[in-house]
């Protein structure tokens, strides 16, 4: 960060300063927080804008916003600090003491009872490690990997990712529709009559699935379906339930679906596309050992792609 004549490198007590401010919203709440004087935070946030050569703040009446550079610098700080966490927490774990962390973000697809058997093979190993799950969108789970907040996140096909991320493809998971099981198309299913209702699916980027889903349709002799709605999981299942409407879902799910008054509907000669996912971590950036741990276990379970489709995980 030094431009010029030579500036002092910020320190860590830099970093903290700047995320503190900033989620306090203010020099006042943060130093009580930070347990420091409100004139010594003002100097190390002077200290780092110095360092940085540019403000870093833009103070407000009621709260305080980051410029364009102050946003650069606070997420480049959360992540060290977290990662300074992480190490602390895995040294700590090799003297013996109990702690540690593992985050780690998973597509709704695959956040169902196929998950326990990954947790259960990570608790084997690591009883005292506090793991942290959330289900999330592919660009939320992509952010927590930047800014440090996460460790691994299992997303959908996530097409083109920049240099600062590295993805593992995992097996495909076969998808099948679902209907509530008083539709009429459960009489005799076909294609063609598939083709004919609306079709609810999860979002994915790009329009990928739903080209796939096109292509499927094509494939069976039959026009596409012309209805088409992204929604979430949840959504999806409650409109569903409520209507005429078919969605895609992932056939290991089934079980729970069925339970839940959905029905699978098989058309003959409708081959539909299965569901890509990845494991992605930050590219160059040594995993700590209960995360490293955590990934062996999701790839077992799931699988590394090739010609495996999951049709069945029972």
């Amino acid at each position: 960060m030094t431009v010029g004549a030579r500036k002092a490198d910020p320190k860590l007590h830099h970093f903290k300063a700047l995320v503190e401010v900033v989620d306090s919203g203010g020099i006042r709440a943060a130093a009580r927080r930070l347990g420091v004087t409100q004139a010594a935070l003002a100097k190390r946030m002077q200290a780092l804008e110095e360092a940085a050569g540019q403000p870093l703040l833009i103070h407000r009446h009621g709260g305080v916003t980051p410029t364009e550079a102050g946003e650069a610098l606070l997420r480049h700080a959360r992540f060290i600090l977290r990662k300074l966490t992480s190490l602390e927490a895995e040294l700590a774990m090799l003297k013996g003491e109990p702690g540690g962390r593992v985050a780690v973000s998973v597509t709704p697809a695959i956040a169902g009872k196929r998950l326990h058997r990954v947790v259960a093979a990570f608790r084997a190993d690591h009883p005292g490690i506090r793991l942290v799950l959330g289900q999330s969108t592919t660009g939320v789970a992509l952010a927590g990997l930047r800014d440090g907040s996460r460790d691994l996140a299992v997303i959908d096909e996530p097409g083109e990712l920049d240099a600062q991320l590295a993805a593992h493809p995992l097996a495909a998971i076969a998808q099948v529709p679902v209907v509530r099981t008083d539709h009429p198309i459960l009489r005799h299913p076909t294609a063609e009559a598939l083709s004919r209702l609306q079709w609810i699916k999860s979002r994915m980027p790009d329009g990928l699935e739903a080209g796939r889903l096109r292509a499927a349709f094509r494939a069976a002799g039959v026009s596409p379906p012309e209805q088409i709605i992204d929604c979430d999981p949840l959504i999806a299942m409650a409109l569903v339930g409520e209507s005429d409407a078919v969605a895609l879902v992932p056939e290991s799910s089934l079980p729970e679906l069925v339970a839940g008054g959905l029905a699978p509907v098989r058309a003959p000669g409708l081959h539909l596309p299965s569901r890509r996912h990845a494991l992605v971590a930050l590219s160059g950036v040594a995993l700590t050992a209960p995360a490293a741990s955590f990934r062996e276990c999701l790839l077992q379970v799931y699988g590394a792609a090739g010609n495996q489709v999951y049709p069945r995980w029972e």
